[in-house]
């Protein structure tokens, strides 16, 4: 990020943050919440390697039918608004290639570090390669092709390497009704989860252009690396929540230390933006700091959100909770984030993230507070 940004344009840098959010929010769409329902299908059945091949089957089934849909509206999307097929194409490229990936598969079957070193090696190499072929605005797709390139061969080795629990069964009419149901609560959770998290960035394009993106970009990302600290426990926690009896006087103290974690993660993370935008980024993206800022005074929230979700309200059940809050918090928070955006720019967008986290965090301690008391 940081030589991509001093090496292009803010415009040029900008334009590459658009596409990758958009190829990041499509895959919401296309996975279906599949991820979340192979990870804890494969928890329950963590022995029986026949269950877990056609459960990793069915995800895939359900992603491949989900990407041809995606590329059939986004093809007729596109004739109607006039936009361009290489933008259509790098979309559905960089898309494809996060629909492949096999993380879930990795978390679930406990061989989480294979993937990690996979993705480690790869990603040095790829670092290296941008670093000394990246000068100019012109080579801005040639940036993009490398990152997709990355995601490609990253996911398709991490699949050879589960190849023996890989299968292409055919499922019939009635066995993907049952799975879309199935997934479906989870698809609505994090499809609202991430209108707040991935979308931001292109209503910041939409309202104010390529150069604002990469200002509301680059503090995006800053803020990512602290909220993405708790990511990878994200899953861990579920795995072995679902399979322990909740105890609530242990969840609480894994609230409280969760939210601890999260100040300071806060503070850390404030020095770390003001060190880094003024020394690597430079001048030109000074506006960042304000932003990630504002950002980062949402990760004690999130940290102690995460906590309660993967281990209280997914293993007991009430996602539906989760679903039917996301439902009606959404529309609200959408009038925020367009709202905000409009008369405050990339700091109102920021704001109206900081709003949304802040809502989740009040109805989740609320829901706790209230189901406790009644055990």
């Amino acid at each position: 990020m940081i030589h991509v940004s001093q090496a292009l344009s803010v415009s040029a840098w900008g334009e590459i943050l658009l596409f990758q959010s958009l190829s990041l929010f499509s895959c919401i769409i296309i996975f279906f919440g599949t991820d979340v329902y192979g990870l804890r299908e494969i928890s329950k059945f963590s022995s029986n390697s026949k269950k877990i091949t056609e459960i990793i089957s069915q995800v895939y089934h359900i992603r491949i039918i989900n990407f041809l849909f995606y590329l059939l509206i986004a093809s007729l999307l596109s004739l109607l608004n006039n936009i361009s097929l290489n933008s259509i194409l790098i979309t559905a490229s960089w898309t494809f290639a996060l629909v492949i990936s096999p993380l879930w598969i990795y978390i679930g079957l406990g061989k989480l570090k294979l993937f990690f070193f996979t993705e480690l090696l790869t990603k040095t190499i790829i670092i290296i390669t941008i670093y000394l072929n990246v000068s100019s605005d012109i080579q801005s797709n040639f940036l993009i092709f490398l990152l997709i390139i990355t995601n490609y061969f990253v996911n398709s080795l991490s699949l050879f390497f589960l190849k023996k629990n890989i299968s292409f069964s055919v499922f019939g009419l009635n066995e993907i009704k049952r799975i879309y149901k199935k997934t479906t609560p989870f698809f609505l959770i994090q499809f609202c989860a991430n209108i707040f998290t991935t979308f931001p960035i292109l209503i910041v394009g939409l309202t104010s252009g390529a150069a604002q993106a990469a200002i509301f970009g680059n503090a995006e990302r800053l803020f990512r690396i602290f909220r993405s600290l708790y990511s990878p426990l994200n899953r861990i926690v579920l795995k072995f929540s679902v399979s322990r009896k909740i105890d609530n006087k242990e969840k609480k103290k894994e609230f409280m230390l969760a939210a601890i974690i999260g100040i300071v993660m806060f503070f850390v993370g404030s020095l770390f933006v003001f060190f880094f935008i003024e020394n690597f980024l430079g001048p030109k993206y000074k506006d960042s700091i304000n932003v990630s800022l504002i950002l980062l005074a949402a990760i004690p929230f999130i940290f102690t959100t995460n906590q309660i979700l993967h281990s209280y309200i997914y293993p007991s059940n009430n996602e539906l909770f989760f679903m039917k809050t996301l439902l009606w918090l959404t529309p609200l928070n959408i009038i925020f984030l367009f709202g905000l955006s409009y008369f405050i720019g990339s700091h109102g967008t920021a704001l109206s993230m900081l709003i949304a986290e802040l809502s989740l965090f009040i109805i989740f301690f609320s829901f706790v507070k209230t189901k406790f008391r009644s055990t």
